[in-house]
């Protein structure tokens, strides 16, 4: 990859499709190790004459949770404890050079966090029947109707309050006196910032699996340039380029200059909290590779914000989650209370950080964040659908048919856990649809944050659609998982084992669409017609 500035960035991988290595324009390299399961076990980083940066070995229990990671580079070595339900309970760093670290952690039984003990302070938190921060300590909490929280209150006094659009967007935070607004695309992204006499316009690329920002332009002057690879690459300022060094989670640890010469360190625990940093570059990206924001001392997560001194998010989540996973139907909860083992970069559902072990636009290898949404969405689909397949079934089948790359992997864990020995065929017989195509394809328009919308509309109003798209008005009653169709060839092949159950086969070749009760007339003229009963 070469970027604006003619720097190049090498990408290695290996047999199966894991990264091997990244080479970085400054020559800094970092290199991966995995075990037989393709999990993360090292990760090392060195410079252009192979000095080591950073050196981060990882120890997995069995279900793949990391118990422990050491740093090789500096000594500082956290061990990881869980409960019954894999919920974080005990973050416990060796640091001999910044001291040590002990975090504990208790949960209700929908994993509300209730008590903790933090370098050896009790704090007791409260919660509402919808699972709503009341009190934390001595700070309380109160949220308007829709479930965002309105003000922190502490001594009686208002030490924040909150302002929010009508689409639950935030607008405004007041703290000390001092007010910070914010601004958005239509599509819901953060694009401006004023506050302390700057305004800030973030210059966002939509087109990757998540928006990132390109450019920050302050009060009209260009201040900062981001490059991006898999993860964000390099900050440009001025005449000077740092480079981003990141751990087996994604978080940015260090920055480097041109020469590969660190120069600034960072240290987290496990859910976030900045517990050391050295250097005094500008920067913003810090845990899990976010946009730290200093003014709400919070991390942007794109949906809503995270609070990493709650460990919970201060929004409501708009994703239903899953039935069958109930951990995902918290509408707060950050990470399945596992920070260590998932990550959320979407801020509506988790995803496994190990999977991703190379930082977070990595995530599953090439499965974009709108092929994830629709293979959980599809996985909760069994009840709509009426099929004799599983929920797990439904899952490994839209995961699979949404990245080739991810046949080898996908096939080998469903062999285990196929009793049917219906997943791998299938999945193979529609390993190339592209499921990014259900926003943009050319039978039904559906914008990125429509498509969940509807989807989870099971029983619908009349919506209406702009543009030539669709014409008209369409009542939905309910959704259909409809399946993309297989040829002949491979229907003989599959014909003793093949019995599809998820939904009538329509003859769009590489497209998955829903189904609806009624025609639809779409973009060219053509009516589709639904075999929904």
């Amino acid at each position: 990859m070469i970027d604006p500035q003619g720097g190049e960035t090498l990408y290695a991988y290996d047999a199966v499709g894991n990264r091997e290595s990244v080479t970085q324009a400054n020559g800094q390299t970092t290199a991966y190790v995995y075990d037989a399961l393709n999990r993360l076990t090292r990760q090392t980083t060195t410079d252009a004459a192979d000095n080591v940066i950073a050196d981060y070995r990882y120890t997995l229990h069995s279900t793949g949770r990391r118990e422990q990671i050491e740093e090789l580079h500096n000594g500082r070595v956290s061990t990881y404890t869980y409960d019954a339900l894999y919920r974080l309970t005990h973050d416990a760093i060796s640091d001999p050079v910044n001291g040590d670290y002990s975090a504990e952690y208790r949960f209700d039984n929908v994993g509300n966090r209730i008590y903790s003990i933090i370098d050896g302070v009790h704090t007791a938190y409260s919660y509402d029947d919808n699972d709503r921060l009341t009190q934390q300590g001595g700070v309380t909490y109160a949220y308007d109707a829709n479930g965002n929280t309105l003000t922190e209150t502490e001594d009686g006094l208002v030490t924040a309050r909150y302002t929010y659009s009508a689409k639950n967007k935030l607008l405004a935070v007041t703290k000390a006196g001092e007010t910070t607004n914010f601004g958005y695309n239509p599509d819901g992204i953060r694009t401006r910032k004023a506050g302390s006499g700057a305004t800030t316009d973030f210059i966002v690329d939509q087109n990757r699996d998540y928006a990132q920002v390109l450019q920050e332009v302050v009060n009209g002057a260009k201040q900062f340039s981001y490059v991006y690879g898999d993860d964000l690459l390099s900050q440009a300022r001025a005449s000077d380029v740092s480079y981003y060094v990141y751990d087996g989670q994604g978080s940015v640890r260090s920055l480097t200059n041109q020469a590969g010469v660190q120069t600034d360190s960072y240290h987290y625990d496990a859910f976030g909290i900045l517990l050391h940093s050295e250097g005094g570059t500008p920067n913003s990206y810090l845990y899990t590779g976010e946009q730290y924001d200093a003014s709400l001392d919070q991390y942007y997560l794109r949906a809503r914000y995270y609070d990493q001194n709650q460990g919970r998010f201060t929004q409501m989540d708009t994703w239903m989650g899953i039935n069958s996973d109930p951990v995902t139907l918290h509408k707060y909860l950050y990470a399945n209370a596992d920070p260590v083992g998932h990550i959320d970069p979407t801020g509506n559902m988790s995803l496994e950080g190990h999977m991703a072990g190379i930082g977070v636009m990595g995530t599953l290898l090439t499965l974009t964040l709108n092929q994830y949404q629709v293979g959980q969405s599809f996985a909760n689909g069994r009840s709509l659908a009426g099929g004799r397949y599983t929920d797990q079934e439904i899952g490994w089948l839209t995961l699979a048919s949404s990245s080739p790359k991810l046949m080898s992997l996908i096939s080998v864990k469903a062999k285990t856990k196929d009793n049917s020995q219906k997943i791998v065929p299938l999945a193979r017989a529609v390993e190339d649809v592209e499921l990014a195509s259900l926003y943009t394809c050319n039978c039904f328009a559906l914008g990125p944050n429509m498509w969940p919308k509807q989807f989870f509309n099971t029983v619908g109003e009349a919506h209406k659609f702009g543009g030539d798209y669709l014409l008209g008005k369409l009542k939905i009653e309910r959704y259909h998982i409809v399946e993309v169709s297989i040829s002949e060839s491979m229907r003989r092949e599959l014909r003793d084992s093949y019995e599809p159950g998820i939904g009538p086969i329509v003859e769009v070749p590489n497209e998955l669409l829903p189904a609806f009760n009624a025609d639809m007339k779409l973009h060219g003229g053509w009516t589709y017609t639904s075999t929904h009963p």
